[in-house]
């Protein structure tokens, strides 16, 4: 369900530079960032969408099916516990190390070696183990972890693929091993990185503070106050509520999500088994049209549907967070439509219709 699913072999003299470069992207110092004016001593980084992907005419139905990948996707975070007083025991305090410079310097020179958001998608398309480690990989493996971040950061900046859609490998908390920790402190680093580069790009950017600590204001995010909030021993839930993180944010993000959040996800992740069998037993029918090779975007549609509500424009604005295509006026208008015919396959599938003609 997201283009960081199924490893695909393109052979492209500018992505192999851009494969390369991602190796070396840790492999610095750090004095290139510390150089950087918009380098701040706390760790800071400014976000810049302004590379969209347009996609036009016969492009559209070619780029929805390069983004599908594994059938059913795994969108459950970390288990969610309610903050009594064992929460400090499942949520310990600690210190998350990270060499912000190093990964600062990273992202700072992937931005300036990637030309287009397309680029980037196509990137992760061709190598996605390189940024999908297992918790297993990630213990003790640093310069795995700062590649893993400065993507994933890179990916927040371009607002290209919410951090849900990306296939994170999901965290145990309950004797958790010091990988498994890191590597859950560091994809709530990634939430709310992703949580700042929406909020600006929507205009809707304000002062966030926890524990008297300024985590993001309108001139940038700072990571070393970030560093401070993961590390917090409290719950993913008690920190939505403490840096009011709205509803609507928490279902795009990983890892930081009220309990109903991460409840809602598991009860699409179990519908959408039922909604495959669905769609194959249709393909399966003799009098229906209905294309097997088709399922994997239909399930992509059913999930983006049913976080809106059934809404089709709210379902459109998933479908580009899912993909990560970002799309012009006219075909926001195009995917629209598409999701009423949609709406209509999927309200025949209750009742076992083979009429695929809404196909």
């Amino acid at each position: 369900m997201s283009v960081l699913n199924e490893k695909t072999e393109i052979c492209d003299p500018e992505l192999d530079l851009m494969l390369a470069e991602l190796d070396n992207c840790t492999n610095e110092t750090g004095k290139e960032a510390a150089n950087d004016p918009d380098h701040g001593d706390s760790g800071h980084l400014t976000a810049d969408a302004s590379n969209d992907v347009k996609v036009v005419g016969s492009e559209l139905k070619s780029l929805q099916k390069k983004s599908s990948g594994k059938v059913v996707q795994r969108f459950c975070a970390e288990e969610d516990m309610s903050t009594d007083s064992k929460s400090f025991k499942l949520y310990p305090e600690g210190v998350h190390e990270l060499d912000i410079e190093k990964v600062e310097s990273g992202i700072k020179k992937l931005r300036d070696k990637i030309s287009s958001n397309e680029l980037l998608l196509r990137l992760l398309k061709e190598s996605p183990e390189r940024f999908l480690p297992t918790t297993s990989d990630y213990d003790g493996n640093e310069s795995l972890r700062q590649k893993f971040l400065c993507i994933n950061l890179l990916l927040n900046e371009s607002l290209l693929i919410a951090p849900v859609f990306r296939s994170f490998e999901k965290g145990e908390r309950i004797q958790a091993k010091e990988g498994e920790k890191a590597f859950s402190r560091d994809k709530q680093l990634i939430d709310l990185h992703w949580i700042y580069c929406k909020s600006k790009a929507a205009g809707r950017l304000r002062k966030v503070e926890f524990d008297e600590l300024v985590v993001w204001d309108k001139d940038g995010f700072y990571m070393g106050q970030a560093l401070h909030v993961v590390s917090a021993g409290l719950s993913p839930e008690t920190k939505c509520k403490r840096l009011s993180i709205s509803t609507e944010l928490q279902t795009t993000l990983s890892t930081l999500r009220k309990n109903a959040v991460s409840q809602k996800w598991r009860r699409i992740e179990k519908d959408l088994s039922d909604i495959e069998q669905d769609l194959t037993d249709l393909s399966d029918s003799p009098e229906s049209r209905f294309d097997f090779n088709d399922i994997e975007i239909r399930l992509q549609e059913w999930t983006c549907l049913k976080l809106a509500k059934w809404s089709n424009t709210k379902a459109t604005e998933y479908w580009s967070l899912m993909t990560g295509i970002i799309l012009d006026d006219k075909n926001k208008g195009s995917i629209k439509k598409t999701f009423e015919r949609r709406q209509k396959l999927f309200k025949g599938l209750n009742r076992r219709v083979s009429a695929s003609g809404s196909l």
